[in-house]
């Protein structure tokens, strides 16, 4: 399960470029939309019966480059990281065969995100394992929350730079 807000957060550069991609797809959507209002839908599509055929014509380009767009939003963080750029975080796999504590987890990965960590110290100590697959640093630590609901919990204001990883009081 990936939170927006939690791998892109408001202050981060990857946040406003998915916004800036969002607003211009939903631009191409009203264009297309204001068209086709002006318009019948024989302006765009001329079915022939008799040659079992439905050829599309006129700006059906809006919805084309709509696509293009959620293409962009969906496959942009991939493309950022092999063009260097580096602007939205990693995805993150980790596979712990032995035991590891939370604070040794957060010193290995905390550079990596745009937000910090913060653990509470009488949950540094716990060993968590298995594998854990994410989006971001911070993702991951809510995956691990999330699979250890009787021990931890998660808070991730949406206004501050920060993962809190809370005990879980009894």
């Amino acid at each position: 399960m990936s939170l927006l807000f939690l791998c892109h957060p408001l202050w981060s550069g990857s946040f406003w470029i998915y916004i800036v991609f969002f607003l211009i797809a939903l631009a191409l959507f009203i264009a297309f939309a204001m068209r086709l209002w002006r318009s019948s839908w024989k302006d765009f599509v001329t079915i022939d019966l008799a040659r079992k055929t439905v050829k599309l014509h006129g700006p059906l380009v809006y919805p084309v480059m709509v696509l293009v767009m959620v293409v962009l939003i969906l496959y942009y963080s991939s493309i950022d990281h092999r063009l260097g750029f580096d602007v939205t975080p990693y995805p993150q796999h980790v596979d712990l065969n032995v035991k590891t504590s939370l604070k040794t987890l957060r010193g290995r990965l905390e550079g990596y995100s745009d937000r910090v960590i913060h653990l509470d110290p009488a949950i540094e100590g716990l060993e968590i394992e298995g594998e854990y697959d994410a989006e971001c640093v911070a993702d991951m630590f809510y995956a691990i929350c999330l699979r250890h609901p009787d021990k931890l919990s998660c808070d991730w204001p949406w206004s501050e730079p920060v993962l809190y990883v809370k005990s879980k009081s009894p």
